[in-house]
């Protein structure tokens, strides 16, 4: 059984102001879960893998292949883009300022 002294000191590193029937109540909380951690204890797990998953985890994402292209077509496409913008200076895009 958890004591109201060991509440107290778990109250105080956690910094909460509890009244002596929430530490008594408290009290009785804790030791359940203590005594429900020491009832896992006697479980035989020995031939047990570990797991980082309960279930096996799949990537299925496409593989991340790169295409080449040669540098007339991604000019081409830059000229492209270039020409669909309504403004352009020295081969950039121009835009209305945001911030005066």
């Amino acid at each position: 059984m958890i004591s109201k002294e060991q509440v107290e000191y778990l109250a105080k590193l956690v910094r909460i102001d509890i009244s002596d029937e929430e530490k008594s109540a408290i009290g009785q909380d804790l030791s359940k879960i203590l005594d429900y951690v020491k009832k896992l204890d006697e479980i035989d797990i020995k031939d047990v893998k570990p797991t980082a998953h309960a279930i096996e985890a799949v990537n299925d994402a496409r593989a991340d292949v790169g295409e080449k292209e040669s540098a007339g077509e991604e000019i081409h496409e830059r000229r492209d883009i270039l020409d669909s913008f309504p403004e352009e200076e020295k081969g950039h895009l121009k835009i209305k300022e945001v911030f005066e």
